[in-house]
């Protein structure tokens, strides 16, 4: 039997045929009624994504759809895929993955769909204080956008306890966001920090 792409099924009339194509592809081309009736099975043509509402919509196509073998990530925001009516798409998946604001990752750092992710991907630039990194750091393969950075924004003190481990690439700027008071070597250390400042009405005091 041929297996098409999903542009090669619409230049054909064939009844019975086999689609491969990008999980997007497929989803997007399930408005075509025509087509869905003429096609005995989407399958994936390699591994691909697609976001939780692309994800429902393949699952609507039932036994007539499968991933081929090759890896099927859902990837989307928290509200997304904690939507009951993705849920159908998510079965079908093979991994989740969260990619979303560090506030709302936060905010639901506990929840079973956070934890059990594949990965954990900051959608946005972010300020955190020492704390919060540290959680967002325990999520599943946490990484940070490329082209976004984290501010790391907390007293001087956690800025000076922040470990070699901790300090990623992501990690392009440190603020002191509470009055301290520091030693002079102490505040030499914080000035070599990479763009450190001092939040607006804050003050560092060396002592």
């Amino acid at each position: 039997m041929t297996t098409l792409t999903i542009a090669q099924a619409l230049a054909t009339n064939a009844t019975g045929i086999i689609v491969a194509d990008t999980p997007v592809n497929i989803a997007q081309a399930l408005t075509n009624a025509s087509l869905v009736s003429r096609v005995s099975l989407f399958m994936l043509n390699g591994n691909g994504a697609s976001g939780a509402s692309d994800a429902a919509k393949l699952a609507t196509l039932g036994s007539r759809f499968g991933t081929g073998g090759y890896t099927y990530t859902v990837r989307d925001s928290i509200q997304y895929l904690a939507d009951p009516a993705n849920a159908a798409g998510l079965a079908i998946a093979t991994q989740i993955a969260v990619y979303d604001t560090a506030a709302n990752m936060l905010a639901n750092a506990s929840s079973a769909l956070v934890r059990n992710a594949s990965s954990v991907l900051m959608s946005t630039s972010a300020s955190l204080s020492l704390a919060n990194l540290i959680v967002l750091e325990g999520l599943p393969k946490f990484s940070v956008l490329p082209g976004q950075m984290i501010t790391l924004a907390d007293t001087a003190a956690q800025l000076l306890a922040i470990t070699a481990g901790q300090l990623r690439p992501s990690i392009k700027a440190f603020k002191v966001v509470a009055d301290s008071v520091v030693s002079e070597a102490a505040a030499l250390r914080l000035l070599a920090l990479p763009q450190f400042s001092v939040a607006s009405g804050i003050h560092l005091t060396v002592s």
